[in-house]
């Protein structure tokens, strides 16, 4: 038997809203495309000519720019890996209490129609995904 540490966390996770496990499903699997992309370039960055990588306001001080591109680049690659651990646990949890469609409170502005007649079509089409486009879709670094 092993030892360690237990504790219990309250996560929040700031400006999503999930009306279902399916959909919380289908935004782990876009941070981890996201994370793959972002592995993508930064090894474009470690194999690349750092001249070829700076922009042109950087032509001067290519280790600066550099460093900033590297900078950017972790702290995206950390704040992504943050929100996929909140989302495996937020998923964890919905699994753990059998939830799969998430009701809202009648004056939550993010809430969905949850009438009993869609939640019933909802549950007839079992794990319809709903499609999720990323904020940083595009965002180059």
């Amino acid at each position: 038997m092993g030892w360690g540490t237990t504790f219990n966390k309250e996560l929040y996770i700031n400006r999503k809203v999930f009306s279902s496990i399916y959909e919380v499903e289908d935004f782990i699997e876009d941070c981890k495309l996201y994370l793959g992309t972002l592995k993508q370039k930064l090894t474009i960055l470690a194999a690349g000519n750092p001249k070829d990588l700076v922009g042109k306001e950087w032509k001067e001080e290519v280790a600066t720019g550099l460093s900033h591109k590297l900078n950017d680049l972790f702290n995206e690659i950390e704040e992504t890996y943050r929100e996929l651990v909140s989302l495996e646990y937020y998923k964890e949890y919905l699994e753990e209490n059998n939830i799969t469609h998430i009701k809202r409170d009648k004056d939550d502005p993010a809430s969905t129609d949850h009438t009993e007649e869609a939640e019933s079509k909802e549950s007839k089409t079992s794990k319809s995904r709903i499609p999720y486009f990323s904020p940083r879709e595009g965002k180059d670094l």
